[in-house]
């Protein structure tokens, strides 16, 4: 799991620094008896306004070069819970490892409620 844990964070640096934008998520990487699988609840936004709705999301599955990716928005908290919980309940995974990038940007926006349920739902999920 560090082998993708590390390959994360090269995506993440490439996509901060070819968007110009600034990034956090939580998420989790686990394994199941065939392979290691990530799940990240990603925003992103910079200072002009731009956010992760605004990039080219084909661009960003094709970056990534382990395997299969596909960037999907969120668009509710509904959403953003049933995501997290269905991905890890119908996997079972063996083991897994939480990811956290950015924990300032996390917290600011927590206190602003806008991603409190995601993070609710990813202790439901891990619990």
């Amino acid at each position: 799991m560090k082998y993708v844990a590390e390959r994360v964070a090269e995506w993440r640096i490439t996509l901060i620094e070819q968007e110009a934008i600034q990034i956090a998520y939580i998420g989790v990487v686990y394994s199941t008896d065939t392979q290691a699988h990530v799940h990240l609840l990603m925003l992103g936004k910079n200072r002009f306004g731009k956010t992760l709705l605004d990039v080219n999301g084909h661009k960003w599955e094709k970056e990534w070069r382990h395997g299969m990716a596909t960037m999907e928005p969120i668009r509710s908290e509904v959403g953003a819970d049933y995501y997290i919980q269905s991905h890890m309940a119908a996997n079972n995974p063996d083991s897994w490892e939480v990811l956290l990038f950015n924990q300032q940007l996390l917290r600011q926006l927590r206190h602003k409620r806008t991603i409190y349920s995601a993070e609710d739902a990813l202790r439901l999920a891990l619990s």
